[in-house]
């Protein structure tokens, strides 16, 4: 069985065995991981997640609050992905791109009026509170920014040779002219333990190479 190097927050590192799933030959479509999702209290948001605080993270699954005051990234992807726009006659997915640069032209020459490009990125991470399946969580629009100081601060950690490191996944409030949101904050809360980076590896070896689904992506 093939082994994976990783480092340690020791600065060491262990190797772990590559896992395999039940179902021989999985494909993205045979994996599915519950949202952790940021509640905003719009639309019909409640019926899907029941009642909360704005702000509150809530499991997908359980639709529980969830206690994300230490959470461990594992690998993050981007998708580009298009709708009907609202006022085309059409409604839902007309399709999902690894980037934006694979939209059809088609679909850019009509970006705004017929259809709405709109760029993603899914991270998948380990919450030490419920940490037997990794939760995804979706970042666009404003909320990008999150995931690219994320995305910095694991670079930098890489650079020196400390791992994975811990992080308090909190929400920070934005507004303009048009209301109110919340959008994602990563702040850093030190190492991870040996135990949850072996866990972080065995996820990445699952889903490193794989596309992340994209199914009931939010609008």
């Amino acid at each position: 069985m093939a082994k994976t190097e990783i480092a340690t927050s020791g600065g060491g590192t262990m190797s772990v065995a590559n896992t395999s799933s039940l179902i021989q030959d999985s494909g993205s479509e045979d994996f599915s991981l519950p949202e952790l999702h940021l509640f905003q209290d719009v639309g019909n948001e409640s019926d899907t997640y029941g009642d909360h605080d704005k702000g509150v993270w809530v499991n997908s699954l359980t639709n529980e609050p969830v206690d994300t005051s230490e959470i461990i990234p594992v690998v993050a992807q981007k998708q580009t992905v298009v709708w009907h726009h609202r006022d085309s006659g059409n409604k839902g997915l007309a399709g999902v791109y690894m980037t934006r640069a694979d939209v059809p032209d088609a679909y850019i020459e009509s970006n705004g009026s017929q259809y709405d490009i709109v760029d993603y990125v899914n991270l998948i991470a380990i919450v030490v509170s419920e940490p037997d399946l990794p939760f995804l969580i979706r970042h666009k629009s404003s909320a990008l920014s999150a995931i690219r100081t994320l995305n910095t601060l694991e670079m930098g950690r890489s650079n020196i040779g400390r791992g994975r490191g811990m992080y308090a996944l909190k929400s920070k409030q934005k507004s303009n002219d048009q209301g109110k949101w919340f959008i994602p904050q990563y702040v850093p809360a030190g190492d991870a333990s040996e135990e949850m980076i072996r866990m972080a590896v065995t996820f990445a070896s699952m889903f490193g190479e794989r596309s992340i689904p994209h199914e009931e992506i939010p609008i």
